[in-house]
């Protein structure tokens, strides 16, 4: 598991210590905080930006997250919030 500080607020435009690299086109679960609650993702990373994630969710959903929300970065078999 990668796990950011989560000292950070989740700010659109903040930078993440996690180098996501690694986990490109792997299923993975993203951590990803919201308002007060942990959601757990599942997907495929597929690409990164500066301050974002490309994520696929499902059959094809793409959506992009910032990556300042992301708390960790884990296997889909180790996913618990």
């Amino acid at each position: 598991m990668m796990t950011a500080d989560t000292s950070k607020s989740a700010t659109p435009g903040a930078e993440s210590p996690v180098d996501f690299v690694p986990w490109m086109g792997s299923r993975v679960v993203l951590k990803v905080a919201f308002a007060e609650i942990c959601v757990p993702l599942p997907g495929t990373l597929l690409s990164e930006t500066p301050t974002t994630l490309r994520f696929r969710i499902g059959d094809g959903w793409d959506v992009d997250i910032y990556k300042s929300m992301v708390l960790a970065v884990e296997t889909p078999w180790n996913s618990f919030c």
